[in-house]
């Protein structure tokens, strides 16, 4: 069987794909190699195990995030309420555009059985929940009303 030309961005590409539609437990070698079209043991030359991929995308759907979220948040030269405005609709067009929370899906796997990356997916929230915070924190005093207003209604 012929094999296609392909690199370690195509097999992440693939594999986030198939994690985003079956999860990390339902997607195997097998289904990564057929959509990469690679040999199963031609993924192993880019990855040594389904563990190391599953790491490698978490690390970049969190880079992503961040890029889209955090920078944004701690931003201070910008006004707090457009910040605001800006990470919500950033998350929202982000995970419009990608199906869904790859990091809240394989988080919901780790509820069932611990995995070896839950500390990784503990941490991308922790960080994310930090950055919308500190907008918050910089728009208003702690218990004004305004406060839920926003969260509600941003736009």
């Amino acid at each position: 069987m012929p094999q296609r030309k392909t690199d370690r961005e195509a097999v992440l590409a693939e594999a986030e794909t198939l994690f985003r539609q079956k999860g990390y437990r339902n997607t195997t070698m097998a289904d990564i190699a057929k959509a990469t079209g690679l040999l199963k043991g031609s993924l192993y030359y880019y990855f040594p195990s389904k563990e190391d991929l599953a790491l490698a995308i978490l690390a970049r759907v969190g880079e992503d995030l961040r890029k889209a979220v955090v920078d944004r948040a701690f931003d201070d030269r910008r006004p707090a309420a457009d910040r605001w405005r800006d990470i919500l609709g950033a998350t929202r067009d982000y995970f419009l555009e990608t199906r869904g929370c790859l990091m809240g899906h394989m988080g919901l796997e780790m509820a069932e059985a611990a995995l070896p990356f839950a500390d990784r997916i503990q941490a991308f929230f922790e960080e994310w929940t930090s950055a919308l915070a500190h907008v918050l924190e910089a728009s208003y005093e702690p218990g004004d009303p305004r406060l839920q207003h926003t969260i509600l209604y941003p736009w």
